[in-house]
């Protein structure tokens, strides 16, 4: 997976995709809600009047049927055949890297259908909405310097490390001391990109004030938002490019592994959360 964004777009991929950050009942009643955490995490960057929060709730309620019917049914046979994957044979970093470009296609699929949406609303944003927009994107540019930037190599690799472990928490539980251990040994054995994956953070923030400068004219709008959502490496520094590259494929090596390792309690919890994923998803999607 080679795609791009700073945190706005993430935590929107995130929120679109929260059915995969809970498990059992709490899944349901979070996925019912899918709607109203969108708007929730759009919010956290700009305020809304009345009318545009009116046009995209009824909007989020159509994304929020055509995610049940449509994506929902893909995602439950996805994480049943991953199970079966898993259990067949041992994971290699290629296999990993596979995975995640497939969840990258099914996110890509969730902001194409957006689009038109996220293209209307920022057509709709006043001077002072885009100011504040543009302030917030700022605000988390700071707060990465600060937590992976202005700190010692120990505290480095300890954000680093806690990030990690907060992810898979989804899936896996209490982890052993030889689990951290490899887990810190990742972390020290990726090349260092923070500082040119803010620079180009700052990059991306300059091009979107360009683009929004430009929101009466919506061609221009839609393919400048277009280049900024679905933004793939071509254009970035060649550095960050080749140690993004080499960071990835050492990383989904480490995944690869440390599931291989999984044994006993902990395999067993694995494969039926998986399990429990695949048999949510079917239930909410509807299908017989």
């Amino acid at each position: 997976m080679r795609h791009y964004c700073p945190r706005i777009a993430k935590r929107l991929l995130l929120a679109v995709a929260v059915l995969f950050l809970l498990n059992g009942c709490a899944t349901k009643i979070a996925y019912h809600y899918l709607d109203f955490a969108l708007i929730w995490t759009l919010e956290k960057y700009v305020e809304l009047d009345k009318p545009q929060k009116k046009k995209l709730k009824e909007e989020m309620e159509a994304f929020h049927q055509w995610h049940r019917t449509t994506q929902l049914p893909l995602y439950s046979s996805y994480m049943a055949d991953f199970k079966n994957r898993y259990q067949q044979a041992p994971l290699t970093g290629n296999q990993m890297h596979a995975e995640v470009d497939q969840l990258q296609v099914y996110l890509d699929a969730c902001i194409e259908h957006l689009m038109p949406s996220l293209v209307d609303l920022a057509a709709s944003l006043s001077d002072e909405q885009v100011e504040e927009l543009l302030a917030s994107i700022a605000e988390d540019r700071a707060d990465y310097r600060k937590k992976y930037i202005d700190v010692s190599t120990e505290e480095l690799h300890a954000a680093r490390v806690k990030e990690l472990e907060s992810n898979l928490n989804l899936v896996i539980r209490r982890f052993n001391k030889e689990q951290e251990a490899a887990m810190l040994d990742w972390s020290q054995g990726l090349v260092p990109y923070e500082k040119l994956t803010l620079a180009q953070q700052e990059i991306w923030g300059k091009e979107l004030a360009e683009v929004l400068a430009q929101r009466d004219n919506r061609e221009i709008l839609e393919t400048g938002l277009r280049k900024l959502i679905f933004v793939h490496t071509d254009h970035w520094d060649p550095e960050l490019e080749k140690i993004v590259d080499e960071n990835q494929e050492k990383s989904y090596t480490f995944l690869a592994d440390l599931l291989n390792g999984l044994e006993g309690k902990q395999r067993a919890r694995f494969i039926a959360r998986v399990e429990r994923f695949s048999e949510d998803f079917h239930e909410m999607s509807g299908a017989d």
